[in-house]
């Protein structure tokens, strides 16, 4: 067994962390009934959907 070390516990604590932020949203997203499929989905939707505003910005920016 090999001691535990800064790193580790620095990583357990930034976890935990992360969890305490996320967790709400994600508990909403479930009582919604959302899908990991549907999530997924709407989030490619909405990439493509900035992905095209940035076109037009792009273009309009001569």
């Amino acid at each position: 067994m090999e001691p535990q070390t800064t790193t580790t516990t620095l990583r357990d604590s930034l976890q935990l962390g992360i969890y305490k932020v996320i967790d709400p949203f994600v508990k909403l997203l479930i009582k919604l009934g959302l899908t990991p499929n549907a999530v997924t989905s709407i989030g490619f939707l909405l990439n493509v959907g900035v992905a095209v505003i940035f076109i037009i910005g792009a273009e309009g920016a001569d």
